[in-house]
């Protein structure tokens, strides 16, 4: 970013100097000098929804930056930030790097190195935790608005939920929440009033003493796994046993939360849905609860509408000795399992749930209540579900996706659902200059997707 300004910089100013009118070459130069000077500039490309403003394509009175409120292919963003003083950010700008780009509801994030994380985007229950509710603010002297970092925390990772974000603070391992507490996603409370759903960051009381591994958030409700015991905490709705909170005779305080674990295994991973929870123990295997009303916890269930009581997924004759559970990913209704097998490029990954608009990328609009292997033509870097969707980029560095696409969510450039793997159109990712050791990131969100080079 700094060679390209540094050379438009020498550009407009030689041009400026030989004209002696005022005109907009005048008025660019100073842009440009302003950008130089104040800001960090991130270059960003993503598609889909952009109704509040996530894809950041709409500029405050800036009439000619303003788009539509759907990016029906992927397009190019730009994320301005406040530059530091030299003595904050070292003598090299790779402190700054961006290390993992988020997508929610309608919210979007990036992390960098540092652990400077920047929100923007829908913020009506302080989801990007800025008091006012147009987080992309225009200050006078400022051509593009800045997104200002989250104050008073460095940041280790995060999730964002629907409309609610969860992060870990880097030096004390300790959780952040803060948003829509509506159902207790961000503090276990029960019953909240709606004048007080709306909650700047927190720490919720029963994880005062916590030190967090993993971090993830659904629709609604919320999990981490801790650094000492590998136990999973889940809070936040529970209408279809999602969190499996104890019973209301069980509970004695006005938050509730349930600790689990398996007694033979830690927990190593965790994904969340609108209605239902996976997660991956040290032992390999699959375990699911809450709603099963599509397919979605993979396995058979007595009552589909609610199955509170994580119970595991059979994936024999699918999981080899050598293979490895790596991760898992949900869409709000739809799951998908990534197997790393011991060679280099035998990933495998199966899916199951809904898949009424494509989401399993299956050719069909059936159901899939078992898992199934999924995508196994293509080689795969890196997979993300949205709301009703699943995007992938391919070892060539291609975005592709399938599924709901009303709004563009899987950049094909029309708003027609698809129902196998389709190659995005638009912009191609661009690594810029002095970023090394980099990959392509993706997130994607509820109607909404977000690609970026990021540092290793």
């Amino acid at each position: 970013n700094d060679v390209y300004l540094n050379n438009l910089d020498q550009f407009l100013n030689k041009t400026a100097t030989e004209n002696t009118t005022k005109d907009d070459t005048q008025t660019l130069a100073a842009m440009v000098r302003s950008f130089q000077n104040d800001s960090r500039l991130y270059f960003l490309s993503g598609g889909g929804s952009n109704q509040h403003n996530q894809l950041l394509l709409n500029r405050p009175n800036i009439d000619s930056l303003i788009q539509a409120d759907d990016a029906h292919t992927r397009t190019n963003f730009v994320l301005p930030t406040r530059r530091t003083s030299k003595e904050e950010d070292g003598n090299s700008s790779n402190n700054n790097g961006p290390k993992v780009i988020y997508a929610g509801g309608g919210h979007s994030g990036m992390l960098t190195k540092n652990g400077k994380l920047y929100l923007w985007g829908w913020n009506e229950n302080l989801q990007c935790a800025v008091q006012k509710h147009n987080v992309a603010a225009r200050d006078d002297d400022q051509p593009l608005p800045f997104i200002e970092q989250l104050k008073s925390i460095t940041v280790e990772k995060a999730a964002l939920g629907f409309s609610h974000t969860l992060v870990v603070e880097k030096q004390t391992g300790k959780l952040f929440a803060f948003g829509n507490d509506v159902r207790g996603q961000v503090t276990g409370r029960q019953k909240v009033p709606s004048s007080d759903i709306s909650v700047p960051p927190v720490t919720p009381e029963f994880l005062q003493h916590e030190k967090v591994e993993i971090v993830a958030a659904g629709l609604f409700h919320s999990a981490i796994v801790t650094q000492k015991d590998g136990e999973l905490i889940t809070f936040g709705c529970d209408r279809f046993g999602q969190s499996n909170l104890p019973k209301d005779e069980e509970s004695t305080t006005t938050t509730t939360y349930r600790r689990w674990k398996p007694n033979d295994a830690r927990i190593v991973g965790v994904a969340l849905g609108r209605r239902h929870t996976v997660v991956i123990d040290s032992l390999n295997r699959i375990w699911t609860f809450g709603e099963n009303k599509y397919g979605q916890l993979g396995r058979t269930s007595k009552e589909k509408k609610k199955d509170p009581i994580p119970s595991i997924v059979d994936m024999k004759g699918k999981i080899g000795e050598d293979d490895t559970v790596v991760a898992v990913y949900c869409g709000w209704s739809h799951t998908i399992i990534h197997i790393e097998g011991q060679e280099k490029g035998s990933d495998r990954f199966f899916g199951f749930g809904r898949n009424d608009k494509g989401q399993l990328g299956t050719g069909n609009n059936q159901h899939v209540n078992l898992p199934i292997e999924i995508f196994s033509d293509k080689k795969i870097k890196s997979i993300g579900c949205g709301s009703e969707s699943t995007m992938i980029i391919d070892g060539e560095d291609q975005v592709w996706g399938c599924g709901w696409n009303e709004h563009g969510n899987i950049g094909t450039g029309d708003k027609e659902d698809a129902f196998h793997l389709s190659p995005t159109r638009g912009v191609k990712t661009c690594t810029p200059p002095g970023m090394k050791n980099t990959k392509v990131a993706l997130a994607v969100g509820g109607a909404h997707y977000i690609v970026a080079p990021v540092e290793i």
